[in-house]
């Protein structure tokens, strides 16, 4: 799970360069969905037609990353804070 936080904090980083390298969430979503989400067992044919949903997951979790993640990592205030111990104390309140 790490491994794939830091690879959609780094798949956003790229994107707010965007005018500059025109890497837009869904051009990664283009390259990097079929490598990110490909299941070994289908034939090539059932894998072709799964290639628009992985380039929609991959752009959706690129956009999204912030959100997803911080439960996980603690990585969603990113100014400084330290959002794991305010998780503690939100969940030990629960």
């Amino acid at each position: 799970m790490k491994g794939l936080t830091k690879t959609l904090s780094f798949f956003y980083r790229v994107t707010l360069h965007e005018k500059e390298n025109l890497m837009s969430a869904e051009n990664l979503g283009i390259v990097f969905g079929p490598t990110l989400m490909r299941a070994p067992e289908l034939d090539a044919m059932a894998a072709l037609n799964d290639i628009r949903y992985q380039r929609l997951v991959v752009e959706m979790l690129i956009k999204n990353e912030d959100i997803l993640f911080w439960i996980f990592w603690g990585f969603c205030n990113k100014n400084g804070s330290n959002s794991v111990l305010w998780m503690k104390e939100y969940f030990e309140v629960i």
